[in-house]
């Protein structure tokens, strides 16, 4: 037990400005063979977008006892001295002060700067980031009231807070000189005074924040007392409900990053399916999670999507926002077959088609005749009328165009694409001879591939009737026929679509 002119203890911190943010206790110990410590944290609302900190230049701890006990008074204080250093202090910082000539086992090593990045302060009462005075409060005050700033000397001094085992408060006053504290802890023969309490001595115990039921300071089931040797954690949190608790004072504050979100599109597949998809995945921040969409929809991943610009909204628990916005496309093909044919080639001539877009599938009624590339070859198709097909995309996606090719040859044979075999004299049949040519073989077939018309000998000429003599249908038939040209000696096919309409 130590002596001191005292038999209550009080510890009072106040500025002179008011602050959103403040300094509480969130540690005490007596230590072993008194060896004290105080541990503080700035507290303070979390901020979405920038680190927030105090400015504790002047701000005073003490031990004076006046609100906790009508006795003497001990004279002197100590406070934070008025330099850059404490300008800005972060939200999150824990802050040891020591008695320098004793010093607790328990303590790490002097941390005296906020350039390491680990939001702890270590330091000893003697250091010149403090001042101490003594002359005030004095014994005959029951109220704090301290000097002007002429009495405040360079360095701290522990004598001048130094605090008992038997009987002691820990407190907050409300003002300068306020009576009522805001904040109290309270001990010993103080018990029932402060607004967390202990009962008996604070001999080899350590009084600690532990966050047990929630975050709250002023409530008794989250402080717990415990013997120094498992109870003390200076400069440490002292549970992991008072870490994360600490933590999310701070936006830069241990490993939670700023809010933020993954995200993944899928675009609509052909045009009018509305099958475009957004997928997202949160980043950083604290959970839960609300998701606001333009569309209405409330969670995390969108499906079903038509084209268009959707709009999200992210919000954490802490009230930070991030927002973002998202384009769905259409993967619309109409259009992107379309081909040009340049006219009638000449039998052994190569082209090839100019196109809206690189590849697709390519086929003709002369079959190899064109080739992947959109190469048309007529020495492969021969001569006649040919139909040319090209595909871009597959399923409901794609997109076909038709084009009709044409290749002449040596000689002159010129057909007409419609005839009208109803006996009124006039386009009544189709004349497949050739000038300087010889018909060898030809044949005229109906949608599905049945032979209509084959020529055996004579007068090449089809009257629109079947094998049989029976008249046929309108629509469209292909022929396909093989000459000898005289001039050159060579077999000349020529092939291609005759409309009949009667």
């Amino acid at each position: 037990m130590k002596k001191y002119l005292l038999t209550k203890v009080a510890i009072f911190l106040f500025a002179t400005t008011h602050f959103s943010q403040q300094l509480l206790i969130n540690e005490v110990s007596q230590g072993t063979s008194n060896a004290e410590y105080i541990e503080f944290v700035v507290a303070g609302d979390f901020s979405c977008s920038t680190e927030t900190c105090l400015d504790l230049r002047n701000l005073v701890f003490d031990d004076n006892n006046g609100p906790a006990n009508s006795g003497s008074v001990s004279t002197g204080a100590m406070r934070f001295a008025n330099i850059d250093f404490w300008a800005c202090i972060p939200q999150g910082t824990l802050l040891v002060i020591y008695d320098a000539d004793n010093k607790n086992a328990s303590l790490l090593t002097d941390d005296l700067t906020m350039e390491d990045g680990n939001y702890v302060l270590i330091i000893p009462s003697n250091s010149e980031l403090f001042e101490h005075n003594t002359v005030a409060p004095n014994g005959s005050l029951l109220v704090s009231t301290y000097p002007n700033n002429d009495a405040w000397v360079s360095g701290g001094n522990w004598n001048t807070i130094r605090m008992q085992n038997a009987t002691d408060m820990v407190q907050i006053p409300s003002s300068m000189t306020g009576i009522n504290p805001d904040f109290s802890l309270a001990w010993g023969s103080a018990n029932g005074m402060g607004s967390i309490n202990f009962q008996g001595s604070a001999e080899g115990k350590v009084f600690a924040f532990e966050n047990n039921t929630n975050d709250d300071v002023m409530l008794q089931a989250n402080w717990t007392a415990r013997g120094i040797a498992e109870g003390q954690t200076p400069g440490k949190p002292n549970s992991p409900e008072n870490q994360k608790w600490i933590q999310e004072m701070n936006r830069n504050y241990g490993t939670v990053s700023n809010l933020s979100a993954l995200s993944s599109l899928e675009n609509e597949q052909c045009f009018n399916t509305c099958d475009g998809a957004i997928l997202t995945q949160t980043q950083g921040g604290y959970a839960p999670y609300i998701f606001e969409w333009s569309n209405g929809e409330t969670g995390n991943n969108l499906q079903n999507l038509c084209p268009g610009q959707y709009d999200l909204r992210i919000v954490d628990a802490k009230g930070c926002e991030y927002t973002t916005s998202f384009e769905i496309e259409t993967q619309n093909n109409a259009g992107l077959a379309e081909f040009a044919v340049p006219g009638e080639l000449a039998s052994g001539e190569k082209t090839q088609y100019e196109t809206q877009v690189e590849g697709g599938l390519w086929s003709a009624t002369c079959g190899t005749c064109i080739d992947q590339d959109g190469i048309f070859n007529s020495s492969i198709s021969g001569v006649g009328t040919f139909e040319i097909t090209h595909i871009v995309g597959v399923g409901e996606c794609s997109d076909t165009a038709t084009r009709i090719q044409t290749v002449n040859g040596h000689f002159q044979n010129s057909l007409p694409n419609v005839f009208s075999p109803n006996g009124d004299g006039v386009n009544d049949f189709i004349d497949f001879r050739a000038n300087n040519s010889t018909v060898l073989s030809g044949r005229v077939f109906d949608r599905w591939g049945n032979v209509v018309y084959e020529y055996r000998q004579g007068n090449p000429r089809w009257f629109g009737k079947n094998l049989n003599g029976d008249r046929l249908k309108n629509g469209s038939y292909f022929y396909r026929f093989v000459y000898q040209d005289a001039s050159v000696q060579d077999e000349i096919t020529i092939q291609g679509f005759i409309t009949l309409v009667e």
